[in-house]
């Protein structure tokens, strides 16, 4: 490296510039001092972060590696800033082959503005879980020995479960914890760990939604039906609940009356087909100070578009006969074996 790295916004139009054009500027050097202090920057903060604004919040969902797809976004809805700021939903890594590029926006981000750009923590950002899909061995190649890896695994352990926005909607990879149902018993977790080794952070960062009451307590994907929902949201005084994970067929999807939002920014260009749902399209959303959602929609080989529901709506208000819910039917996503005998052990 020719001179000491640090996180200036002039360092970061560089980056991206120089990550445009295929090319990762940062050297390993760069790239433990980035990872250093972006830890430090994670590790200070809750469990569950409540965020405030008073305009506008992007929030987008799983990227699993794919930079184009993030700097498309950002070219649409142009880059976080102090005035537009936005929350990224985990699942940062694994499956797209630039994981470490689309760390390097992120964490320089959060460097640059940490009051204006938020980082939950999913299911991949996992030691176990990156060494099955395949971001360890990205790491592996672009900085061979091990160091940036195991410096990646310890800033991944550090993020927040969860956001709270305006104190009325809850932010969480996944979904709800059957042993945790307030919030306070959540901030009290230690995070710093694999999600097998605490069913409650199991569940925030590996279940899905289902129609039907109740929990399904599979071995990998546990389920939560609507009641579970309703009882977290009215036990904490909460008004809907924004969740990513699962690919859902245009990009963003309603379950539980409309109280849980599912969104889905990764469409996936070179596997159309996803586990026996077709993911047509991906998106990001915006939430106005009334906590309205903007959707927008972009599908798997072609530009940015916006899409329905109509501008500023509020879950629990849609008008089903004019929007479609991609959860309809059969489009959520079978479940995915958690491929460790720990974390099956522990899900038992």
């Amino acid at each position: 490296c020719k001179e000491v790295f640090a996180a200036t916004e002039e360092r970061f139009h560089v980056t991206l510039k120089e990550l445009r054009k295929g090319r990762n500027p940062l050297c390993e050097t760069d790239m433990l001092i980035l990872l250093e202090d972006v830890f430090h920057e994670v590790d200070k903060l809750p469990n569950i972060v409540r965020v405030h604004f008073e305009d506008k919040l992007t929030v987008v969902g799983d990227l699993h590696g794919g930079l184009d797809d993030l700097l498309e976004i950002f070219h649409v809805n142009d880059l976080p800033s102090p005035t537009n700021p936005y929350l990224f939903n985990g699942d940062f890594v694994d499956r797209g082959n630039q994981g470490v590029e689309v760390c390097v926006v992120l964490f320089f981000l959060k460097l640059l503005y940490p009051d204006h750009v938020f980082l939950n923590r999913g299911n991949h950002e996992s030691e176990d879980v990156t060494r099955i899909y395949g971001f360890e061995k990205e790491v592996e190649r672009k900085f061979p020995g091990g160091r940036v890896f195991r410096q990646f695994v310890r800033v991944f352990f550090s993020l927040p479960l969860a956001t709270i926005v305006n104190d009325r909607v809850f932010v969480v990879h996944a979904g709800l914890s059957r042993c945790g149902e307030t919030v306070e018993e959540l901030q009290q977790l230690d995070r710093h760990i694999e999600p097998w080794q605490d069913q409650r952070i199991y569940d925030m960062l590996w279940s899905d939604p289902r129609r039907e009451a109740g929990w399904y307590l599979n071995l990998s994907r546990p389920e939560f039906g609507p009641d579970v929902t309703f009882r977290f949201l009215r036990g904490n005084n909460l008004d809907y609940i924004i969740r990513s994970h699962t690919d859902v067929k245009e990009g963003f999807g309603y379950m539980h009356s409309e109280q849980l939002v599912t969104v889905n920014s990764s469409p996936l260009r070179q596997r159309r087909w996803f586990f026996g749902t077709l993911v047509e399209r991906a998106a990001f959303l915006l939430l106005d100070v009334n906590m309205g959602i903007h959707w927008t929609t972009f599908p798997t080989s072609a530009p940015i578009s916006k899409s329905a529901p109509p501008p500023g709506h509020v879950p629990g208000q849609l008008n089903r006969s004019n929007s479609p819910n991609p959860f309809n039917g059969t489009t959520r996503a079978r479940a995915i074996p958690f491929p460790t005998s720990a974390s099956l052990a522990a899900a038992a």
